[in-house]
């Protein structure tokens, strides 16, 4: 099963409305939150019909797809703003569609401009797939355009 997480305390990332990971657009349905005590990020996701690979489950790149954007957001709610330089995904059962997934990402380490990630993601019957992410730190005043919730930022 997937890990309780605290109820959402703070800030939502939310992106531009073209945004492939979490317009809504793309068939994948997420929300994600904040905990500024334990940098993490989670979230839930429903992946739809246009996220299939095999019948009835998801894609592999949609599965990153939402593990890419969890540890990113962990990073960008924790004042950091980052693009990712590469990441390792663990595939350990398929992913179902229709069907909430739990997501998690957390800062491991910052090393100057380089953030070390954490995610994971679980489905119905425990964890689905991990990865891991070195994200670097870029200045976000020269990239897409994001407000922050409740943190009390607004865009960069």
């Amino acid at each position: 099963m997937p890990p309780d997480l605290p109820p959402p305390r703070h800030a939502e990332l939310v992106h531009e409305q073209t945004c492939f990971a979490c317009s809504g657009g793309s068939d994948l349905r997420n929300r994600f939150t904040y905990d500024p005590e334990q940098r993490t990020a989670h979230g839930d996701t429903v992946f739809g019909p246009g996220c299939q690979g095999a019948p009835g489950l998801a894609h592999g790149g949609a599965v990153f797809t939402i593990l890419d954007e969890v540890m990113g957001t962990a990073c960008w709610l924790s004042g950091l703003p980052v693009m990712t330089g590469r990441a390792t995904i663990h595939y350990k059962q398929p992913v179902p569609l229709n069907v909430p997934i739990r997501s998690l990402g957390r800062i491991v380490s910052i090393d100057g401009k380089k953030v070390h990630v954490h995610g994971e993601l679980y489905g119905p019957d425990g964890l689905c797939a991990f990865a891991e992410g070195l994200f670097i730190r870029i200045d976000g005043r020269y990239h897409w355009p994001v407000r922050f919730g409740k943190v009390g930022h607004e865009g960069e």
